[in-house]
């Protein structure tokens, strides 16, 4: 399709818009100033008011809006042609009028965004997609122009290709979020089945092994030291276990006045500021390691399995409560004479084993679903770029 055509200067079929806005329109929110262009589909997002200082210019519906720091991430757009009225942008952007009798303005958008362009300016700039791209930068480069009619419908197949990998991104991001709500239903409808079976209800604080009632960790851990103890943060926390890959490390003069919360393995993490309600189980690899303020561990006693109890905190009546109880501004968090009051039903100890053990099977095929849903989203993000590189390499 890209046979017939000419090389062509970019400062051929581009003038540089250098029009500055009115500070007063800016400041008084009367004009839109550019916020940012999305990488992935070039959507210009805007805000109301700025400083109003020098620096800025206007770019016009039709426009093409390029992005000096990212415009080899994607980050270029055309601005909207019905919207009207020009916006404002800072100079770390650049605006151009398009040759229309030259330039098919979604022809030169999607080529913009190609792999192929990308290229260019890897190879022509001092220091590659490193360096800012500005009018003296972008004009010397030459592009391969078709005829406008073949521009149009090559624009037009990469609209439409664009637009099916758009609607497969959503529908992937909804099976997604449906995967996640079927996890959290499938829990609590067991735990709505002990409840209506009448199992008796007991709190954590009569959950806990006798000797070591359930405590949060390390209130200031200072710097991180190389040879130091291990120390679990909630962003350490795993599907079901701890990740024990790093972990950072606390000096032993501080953790040892933390001897209450030192981990033996089989203890449950659960979140107390932050990510509330977060639960995970430390491995028997973590024996010696410690925790963090914002985590509260829970060595169970024998009348409950930990497996059991984690699921029993993350069922939905459970979060609810927690939630109930979160207080604080900023750091959130819920207090530990909260979380020793959550109630959770408790059955015969080798019927948790199978509710824990049922669940398990569950969270696996989840599991399993949702890293088949994370591999179709790479083969999406890659699925543009490969479509854009055949058609500009005429094999579309």
């Amino acid at each position: 399709m890209l046979a017939s055509g000419k090389e062509k200067l970019l400062g051929s079929v581009l003038t540089e818009r250098r029009e500055a806005p009115d500070a007063a329109l800016v400041v008084n929110g009367e004009l839109d100033v550019v916020e940012k262009i999305d990488f992935e589909n070039g959507r210009i997002h805007t805000r109301r008011g700025a400083s109003g200082r020098t620096g800025m210019i206007l770019a016009y519906p039709g426009d093409l809006l390029i992005s000096g720091i990212n415009a080899a991430k994607g980050a270029v757009a055309i601005c909207d042609v019905t919207a009207g009225r020009p916006i404002a942008a800072t100079t770390h952007y650049s605006a151009y009028a398009i040759d229309q009798s030259q330039a098919y303005p979604r022809y030169l958008w999607w080529y913009l965004r190609s792999p192929q362009f990308a290229a260019i300016l890897r190879s022509k700039l001092p220091n590659g997609i490193k360096t800012e791209l500005r009018s003296s930068r972008l004009f010397p480069l030459s592009i391969h122009l078709p005829e406008l009619g073949v521009q149009r419908s090559l624009a037009t197949i990469l609209d439409t290709a664009m637009a099916y990998v758009s609607r497969a991104k959503l529908l992937r991001v909804e099976v997604a979020d449906e995967l996640t709500q079927l996890h959290k239903a499938a829990i609590t409808k067991v735990f709505e089945g002990l409840r209506e079976a009448g199992h008796p209800l007991m709190t954590l604080a009569q959950l806990h092994a006798p000797e070591r009632p359930i405590s949060y960790g390390v209130l200031q851990r200072g710097s991180d030291v190389l040879d130091g103890i291990s120390l679990v943060r909630i962003g350490s926390f795993g599907r079901k276990y701890v990740r024990e890959s790093g972990l950072v490390r606390v000096s032993p003069e501080i953790e040892r006045r933390y001897a209450r919360t030192r981990l033996k393995g089989g203890e449950l993490l659960i979140g107390v500021r932050g990510s509330v309600g977060r639960v995970a189980i430390a491995q028997p690899g973590l024996a010696g390691a410690n925790v963090s303020r914002e985590v509260a561990v829970l060595e169970c006693c024998d009348l409950v399995a930990s497996e059991y109890v984690r699921y029993a905190i993350l069922d939905s009546v459970a979060q609810q409560f927690l939630s109930r109880e979160v207080r604080g501004v900023g750091q959130v968090g819920v207090s530990l004479r909260h979380l020793r009051r959550l109630a959770i039903p408790v059955p015969p100890r080798e019927f948790q084993e199978q509710v824990a053990t049922q669940l398990d099977a569950w969270d696996a095929h989840v599991a399993e679903l949702q890293e088949s849903q994370r591999r179709t989203q790479a083969e999406l993000n890659a699925l543009m770029p490969a479509v854009l590189e055949k058609a500009f390499r005429g094999e579309l």
